[in-house]
């Protein structure tokens, strides 16, 4: 998984480079499967999406937009099924874990449009980057304003922000 798109015409060079080398697999707009201690977990990776592109991406990458609707879409479709899924994005794929960020900028920072593939399709946790003035963790809920908010499961989704400016340290997680 990478960063920020301004440099999405590198990847291939990054993955070329170290994927074989170093067994770093890369999932770009995929999932893989892992087997670990308490059984099957599915990866999903993605840069992410933002609601709004950046100054920067609207002047240089005109289709920034139209790339980020379709990722929502792809995300809701990799995230279908059961079982442990954990969601790796670069953007943060709620505003959740946004904290001091300032509201106006939010749109250009992560992606609220992701709120409700997050609450229909329930991954187990979801980590992102991006946010280096956000919070570490965050719970996302239904809101509880719409009928079908009461039709599915209520317990939060945990989001945890690791840009290491948020937590001066590499973060593990235990499953």
């Amino acid at each position: 998984m990478f960063g920020n798109n301004e440099y999405a015409g590198d990847h291939p060079a990054y993955v070329a480079r170290f994927a074989d080398a170093f067994g770093v697999r890369f999932l770009q707009d995929e999932a893989a499967v892992f087997e670990s201690p308490t059984g099957r977990v599915r990866i999903i990776g993605s840069v992410g999406s933002l609601d709004r592109p950046t100054w920067w991406q609207r002047k240089n990458l005109p289709r920034a937009a139209e790339e980020y609707e379709r990722r929502v879409k792809v995300l809701d479709g990799l995230l279908a099924g059961n079982g442990t899924q954990i969601l790796l994005t670069h953007y943060p794929p709620t505003y959740v874990t946004m904290g001091g960020e300032k509201e106006e900028w939010r749109p250009e920072l992560g992606s609220k449009a992701l709120e409700s593939v997050l609450l229909r399709r329930r991954p187990t946790l979801v980590i992102h980057g991006h946010i280096h003035k956000g919070i570490p963790a965050g719970e996302l809920r239904p809101r509880f304003d719409r009928l079908d908010d009461f039709e599915g499961d209520a317990a939060p989704i945990p989001v945890h922000n690791v840009a290491y400016p948020v937590r001066h340290a590499v973060s593990t997680f235990d499953l």
